[in-house]
């Protein structure tokens, strides 16, 4: 029998801080050169992985108030993943330690209104006292070496990730495929990536990634919305009854899809009738329109649009676009080796580049265009992963993910100097002009400065460091971007060592952290549904 228990205060919200705790221990494991695997069962397979947040998406406590607490530290973890692609550990780390202070203030008396407000306020100034005076550009050397302590200086993987991330760019797309042997190498092939995820969770069928896998898909090109059972059932008749194409998945590109319709569409995928995944249209109003041209074209088949002579009631097989393999995840869907004409496609891009040129340099519309050619020119990189066997592999490619993910995130945002350093020297910084406010306001604010050292503690335990104290307290009061080097274990120039970080992912675990500490902090009420032992 379920039974609702109702727990008030501190005495929830300690439950709630040991399941945070839970969580955080197990992720904190892994962070750094010297972090350790973590083994873990789903379904009948066992898998052995050193990624933060796969770690953190299946640490499952008993106890229900601490599972809750598990799932707000899970959620400042892929939050961080989401934003920046890394600094799931730290962000982790991070938040349990402000839980874990803020809690001892609250008891003494301290408001947790204001402490939170302090705590956010602390976060955003120390995020933006890094973006202005400690961070820099990044070179490709730089980008080499982020993809070699990525990867746990493996120098044959990181030299293929920061090789398809320096072609590629930020318009490319890398995607991770296993290899048919124990080598790993890596291609590049046509292809194209889009900002659009899947519109349900019930499409996913790699529930490890969250990715919705599709191998040579029928594609449906609308820029119609769905809004009722008899627009969709033309299609899912044609794909299920014509003998050619029974068996092969649906995709639909779509600018929206009404509840009833999407509803329909995870029946039959559930069911088994027909393997379907749907996104949203990429960009909006001529936006919209422009990626959807570059779709037709890549991938060949016909836009469906309120203008075409034809609706979907007349879908032909020559109708539908097509790709070699899919790649969807919550964020993203790369298309493989699309079915358009090279020729045609060829010619597009001619002419995207006649209309550049003939933009006024520096303009909205010249950067738009440069942008379309990049994405249609330079194509996916495919990185082929080999492995010795199954856990092995996934463990690799956990790995390889990290990489590609802080490689991007350090192209796009700047890189700070590694090794928890910037975060320990900062705590020590009395230069740094905080907002003030009342009492627990400015509680608020020493405790997000009293934790800003854990991340450098956490890495120095996890390598074995002895006195980690000590080592603390010279890498706070060195100037410039000295730190200490787990490799080498002695205090280094971290910048000329090449032991760097992407900013984002330092700002991103910092101000999540923050908030969903804050969360549990503010937390009053905490209803819980438990069996009872009746």
């Amino acid at each position: 029998m379920i039974q609702q228990n109702i727990y008030m205060g501190n005495e929830g919200r300690k439950k709630l801080l040991n399941g945070v705790k839970k969580l955080a221990n197990a992720v904190s494991s892994t962070l750094g050169p010297g972090g350790r695997n973590v083994i873990y069962r789903m379904g009948n397979a066992t898998y052995i992985t050193k990624d933060g947040v796969t770690v953190a998406r299946h640490v499952n406590p008993p106890d229900v108030l601490e599972k809750m607490g598990a799932d707000i530290i899970r959620q400042a973890s892929e939050q961080s993943a989401h934003q920046a692609g890394d600094g799931t550990s730290t962000s982790a780390i991070l938040t349990e330690a402000i839980a874990s202070e803020g809690m001892k203030l609250i008891e003494t008396g301290y408001n947790p209104i204001s402490i939170q407000r302090g705590v956010i306020s602390a976060a955003k100034t120390i995020a933006n006292y890094i973006k202005e005076n400690i961070k820099q550009e990044c070179s490709p050397e730089q980008i080499h070496q982020i993809a070699l302590v990525s990867t746990n200086w493996d120098k044959e993987i990181a030299h293929l990730v920061s090789e398809a991330v320096e072609k590629v760019g930020l318009d490319g797309s890398i995607t991770i495929n296993d290899s048919r042997s124990n080598e790993s190498s890596s291609q590049f092939i046509a292809g194209l990536r889009v900002p659009r995820g899947w519109m349900s969770s019930y499409f996913v069928n790699n529930t490890t990634k969250q990715e919705c896998i599709l191998e040579n898909p029928l594609i449906l090109l609308s820029g119609i919305k769905l809004t009722n059972n008899q627009q969709i059932m033309p299609i899912l008749q044609k794909v299920f009854n014509t003998k050619e194409l029974r068996g092969r998945p649906l995709f639909i590109i779509t600018p929206d899809i009404e509840s009833e319709v999407l509803q329909t569409l995870v029946i039959n995928k559930i069911k088994g009738i027909i393997n379907i995944c749907a996104i949203k249209c990429p960009g909006y109003g001529d936006g919209m329109k422009r990626e959807m041209e570059d779709l037709e074209i890549t991938l060949g088949g016909t836009y469906f649009t309120e203008l075409l002579s034809r609706d979907f009631n007349s879908i032909r097989e020559e109708d539908f676009a097509t790709c070699e393999k899919i790649v969807c995840d919550k964020r993203y869907t790369t298309f493989l080796k699309g079915g358009g004409n090279p020729q045609r496609l060829k010619e597009h891009i001619d002419l995207l580049k006649e209309e550049r040129d003939n933009c006024s340099p520096g303009t909205w519309e010249e950067d738009v265009l440069n942008k379309r050619i990049a994405k249609l020119a330079q194509g996916v990189c495919v990185l082929n992963i080999g492995g010795n066997s199954e856990s092995e592999l996934n463990e690799i490619k956990d790995r390889v993910d990290d990489a590609v993910c802080a490689c991007q995130a350090a192209l796009r945002s700047g890189v700070i100097p590694g090794g928890g350093s910037v975060l320990a020297k900062i705590k020590e910084n009395k230069s740094i002009k905080f907002e003030t406010g009342d009492e627990s306001f400015n509680a608020g604010i020493n405790l997000m400065r009293k934790v800003l050292d854990i991340p450098l503690k956490t890495l120095l335990e996890n390598a074995g460091v002895e006195r980690p104290d000590v080592i603390i307290e010279k890498v706070a009061k060195a100037k410039g971007s000295i730190g200490f080097d787990i490799k080498t274990q002695k205090l280094v120039d971290m910048l000329e060592a090449g032991i760097i970080d992407p900013f984002s992912v330092c700002r991103c675990a910092i101000e999540n952290a923050a908030a969903s500490a804050g969360l549990i902090l503010t937390t009053e009420t905490f209803l819980v549904d438990e069996q009872s032992e009746k």
